[in-house]
């Protein structure tokens, strides 16, 4: 990706490199420079602490260069025949420029799916970037391009909700519905985390009958994190004092740390999300844990993840919501109703309410002869409903009841 930078933080306690998200790919494009004098001139002032990528800590070996991958999709998309949808980051610049080209070198017509692919290029250009990119379209500009005559380069790649390949995949798209005549290249990596909804996103592609290829298969991603190679080239670039381990979990975080011992660092630090360290005469120390929250952003404002709200919010995507509406006079019930948009589809819903309802309501009438106190009153209601439901769908909603309770006339005063 161009334009990525490592930070170099001077200060009175030491100086500092952050690099995470960096590679030496000295055989990349053009795009894709290193800046090796710049390095090696804050590594001249000396550097008291290494904030360190751990991304790719596992692997040993090299990763291809960027440019290796654009030789190969430009070998391979020619060869492919019937339709062809591939899709990557749509920030990875260079990974859409190489299928652009990949798809002129096909003779196919290089189609956008997906606002952000859009909005990256034309950043891109703005900034002076793919200024010789030949002419691309949208999917809209490209609906009557035959399928076999296209390459359609996708959103989507880690299997996010309502993106282009979420939409293909659930056969949702009324532009592309995959069959055995479609290759599908992913030229991106699983991030941790996405594993299982990618993984049935590609075996819902592949029972469509379409050739799902990826890494794992072919030479169509590599990535932008430093393996073991480039984490002991960059150690004895800048010759830290400390190493600070970050990014990946922590499995992650103890392999680097022990392998940042090997290459001979002195000392290895890590932390957690809020804990307060000090940095102070090349040495690193940690002061105490600080409260901290992960903060959202929810339409218009900013928003605590454990917020109460938050968690109402997965607790109703997870267990689904249940209305129930009653009116109450005396001892008569005079209305009862329940109503839910995501527990069945509607006719069957329509159908377990009406047998519910139909079930509850003479028990609902004598529990109010039997008792005045209200609270017991919305509670055998909540629970009689609520079990049925779950009796026959083992879905335990999350329940509202809704109750009026009408003030009872007074009969005629007798003077």
């Amino acid at each position: 990706m161009p334009q990525t930078c490592v930070l170099a933080i001077r200060t009175k306690y030491g100086n500092i490199l952050h690099a995470t998200d960096f590679r030496f790919d000295d055989e990349a494009l053009a795009a894709l420079p290193t800046g090796w004098d710049a390095l090696k001139r804050f590594a001249a002032d000396g550097v008291d602490m290494l904030v360190c990528d751990s991304t790719n800590v596992l692997i040993n070996q090299a990763a291809p260069s960027e440019s290796e991958v654009r030789k190969n999709i430009l070998k391979m998309v020619p060869q492919i025949e019937g339709g062809l949808i591939v899709t990557c980051f749509s920030s990875n610049m260079m990974r859409l420029e190489t299928f652009i080209l990949a798809a002129y070198e096909a003779n196919r017509t290089p189609i956008l799916f997906g606002r952000s692919l859009s909005l990256y290029i034309k950043i891109a250009k703005e900034c002076g970037y793919l200024t010789d990119l030949p002419k691309v379209y949208t999917i809209d500009e490209a609906k009557d391009v035959p399928a076999d005559k296209a390459l359609y380069i996708c959103t989507g790649s880690q299997a996010n909700y309502r993106s282009a390949m979420t939409l293909i995949a659930n056969g949702e798209s009324k532009y592309i519905k995959p069959d055995k005549s479609d290759t599908i290249i992913f030229s991106s990596k699983v991030i941790p985390g996405n594993e299982v909804k990618i993984e049935r996103m590609q075996e819902k592609l592949a029972e469509l009958g379409a050739t799902v290829i990826t890494e794992e298969t072919d030479l169509v991603h590599t990535s932008g994190h430093a393996g073991k190679e480039e984490l002991k080239k960059m150690y004895e670039l800048m010759k830290p004092k400390i190493v600070f381990p970050v990014h990946g979990d922590k499995r992650f975080i103890r392999e680097h740390k022990r392998f940042a011992l090997s290459c001979g660092i002195k000392e290895v630090f890590s932390a957690r999300n809020g804990d307060m360290c000090l940095l102070h005469d090349h040495h690193i120390e940690m002061l105490e844990p600080v409260v901290c929250d992960i903060i959202g952003w929810d339409r218009n404002r900013p928003v605590s993840l454990g917020a109460q709200v938050i968690k109402n919010r997965r607790r109703i995507a997870y267990n689904c919501t249940l209305f129930i509406s009653a009116v109450v006079c005396g001892k008569v019930l005079k209305d009862l109703q329940m109503s839910s948009i995501d527990i069945l589809e509607q006719d069957e819903w329509d159908k377990l309410a009406t047998e519910i309802l139909q079930t509850v309501r003479p028990l609902i009438e004598q529990k109010l002869c039997d008792t005045e106190n209200r609270s017991q009153i919305e509670d055998y209601i909540r629970g009689q409903i609520r079990r049925r439901v779950f009796a026959v769908t083992e879905i335990k909603p999350v329940t509202f009841l809704h109750i009026f309770y009408e003030e009872q006339a007074e009969g005629p005063h007798k003077g």
